[in-house]
């Protein structure tokens, strides 16, 4: 019984203090283009989510996507989308409200295309954009299914749905991701098993207490 209690105390050291069951990684974006209506690529790479009548009376619409690589990844546990706003109008007699994105999510090829712009795969819809600063999404689900389906990258198209409003994340913007390290935990199995038998032979040789 003695040996049976060292055994499971040296398992609840193990877990606490050399298992890491898994580890965050940021991955950077491959690219993120926006449209300015029929104008692709518009600006600089960066989200610009936004729709308006501009200063000139003219509908502006303006439709956003980021793809991100997912080589390497065999498995994840979870996985959120980390946009970093920047400027939220430099119009601020035109872009009035406060921005409410859809984030659609769609299987890419590591370049943003015009097309995917209006990939229609609604993940989630965010709350109103107020303020610079980070917001984070979770897309964990998605990114699993891809990862397990051997998608080469994940893309998202952001699209803005309040009349007069935009917002813009221009750099920092990542995809971070929880990868499990199952070689810790075979790390903690090994490291039982030595100390199980350590004290097996400690036990046999024990000298025998006579009456």
């Amino acid at each position: 019984m003695c040996t049976f209690i060292k055994a499971i105390a040296a398992a609840v050291f193990l877990f606490m203090f050399a298992s890491d069951p898994a580890h965050a990684l940021a991955i950077s974006a491959s690219d993120q283009q926006t449209s300015c209506n029929l104008f692709f690529p518009c600006g600089l790479p960066a989200l610009g989510p936004g729709q308006a009548d501009d200063l000139s009376g003219e509908s502006l619409v303006q439709k956003s996507a980021i793809e991100f690589s997912l080589a390497g990844l065999t498995e994840i546990s979870n996985a959120n989308l980390r946009l970093v706003a920047t400027a939220l109008s430099s119009y601020p007699e035109v872009f009035v409200n406060d921005p409410v994105l859809e984030i659609h999510g769609y299987s890419g090829d590591g370049i943003v295309q015009l097309a995917d712009l209006d990939v229609n795969n609604l993940l989630l819809t965010s709350q109103p954009i107020t303020s610079l600063g980070v917001y984070t999404f979770d897309v964990t689900s998605y990114v699993a299914a891809l990862v397990t389906g051997g998608a080469a990258y994940a893309g998202f198209a952001v699209r803005d749905t309040m009349p007069n409003s935009a917002v813009t994340f221009f750099s920092s913007n990542t995809l971070v991701v929880n990868v499990p390290e199952p070689g810790q935990i075979w790390l903690m199995v090994g490291g039982l098993v030595v100390i199980l038998i350590r004290l097996r032979r400690q036990s046999y040789a024990q000298p025998a207490v006579s009456g």
